[in-house]
């Protein structure tokens, strides 16, 4: 076991941000405590630009967990906007994140937030779709869990779209042959190369070179997919890394990508 701040855990994090083909690092990356930080800084400009960063982070988890537990849209814009008014007037001034992960947080607000909507709607009549939803996710429990799965699919699609930022970017076409296997699992890796051939790639041409592709489109992503997790966290371990992955539902999509970076940090 290594306490915070020892020498290997300064490697495992310069493994972690060690990612992609290129040398970036995580600290290029905003995270989401710097992000909150910021988001209350005295400076107006500083301000504004923190918070637009973490509403473009949160506002699609948030807003897709809402509409869910809701069941009605105009219940969740309503409390939607709730959440981000508060999070502007400094809801989040006072949080500490030695004390837990940021996403804790945001459970823990977003679930008195649909609590105090719920109590104030006991007296009226619930639609058909609120009735579903309330008796759906009756508990904390399951309200909690809906927060994992809205958080779980944002980081997916994060990682996806970044994939295909990359690929309009540099021509190589990972994400194209990657959406193809998403669509057609079954397909062979010539069926593919027939299919794919027409984006005149050397790797989409032969049955040896998808499979090739295909390898780096998936490392890839992965890559992304812990750059995305990693700025949750702020400037996590390797195990913290793997504790939230495993929370999340996110570690089959991890689970190489952090073996092969445990073993080059015992090295």
């Amino acid at each position: 076991m290594c306490l915070p701040g020892c020498a290997a855990n300064r490697t495992e994090r310069a493994l972690i941000g060690r990612l992609g083909d290129g040398p970036m690092l995580l600290s290029e990356i905003s995270t989401v405590w710097s992000e909150v930080f910021a988001a209350h800084d005295a400076n107006p400009a500083t301000r504004r630009e923190a918070q637009a960063a973490f509403v473009h982070r949160y506002s699609g988890p948030v807003y897709r967990y809402l509409r869910t537990v809701l069941g009605d849209a105009e219940a969740a814009d309503e409390v939607f906007q709730q959440f981000w008014m508060g999070f502007i007037e400094g809801a989040f001034r006072a949080v500490d994140p030695s004390k837990g992960r940021f996403r804790d947080y945001l459970k823990t607000s977003l679930l008195r937030m649909v609590c105090r909507y719920r109590r104030q709607r006991t007296h009226l009549t619930l639609t058909a779709a609120e009735q579903v939803a309330w008796e759906a996710f009756s508990t904390e429990e399951r309200l909690a869990e809906a927060i994992d799965a809205a958080v779980r699919e944002d980081l997916l699609s994060r990682a996806w779209l970044r994939l295909k930022d990359w690929q309009d970017h540099t021509g190589w076409p990972y994400f194209s042959v990657l959406d193809y296997r998403a669509r057609y699992p079954q397909a062979t890796s010539q069926q593919m190369a027939r299919a794919l051939a027409g984006l005149g790639s050397p790797g989409t041409t032969t049955a040896a070179g998808i499979r090739k592709t295909l390898q780096r489109a998936r490392a890839k992503y992965t890559n992304y997919l812990v750059q995305e997790l990693a700025a949750t966290l702020g400037d996590p371990s390797l195990d913290e890394l793997e504790e939230e992955a495993i929370h999340l539902g996110l570690h089959a999509y991890c689970r190489v990508w952090l073996k092969r970076r445990r073993a080059e940090s015992a090295r």
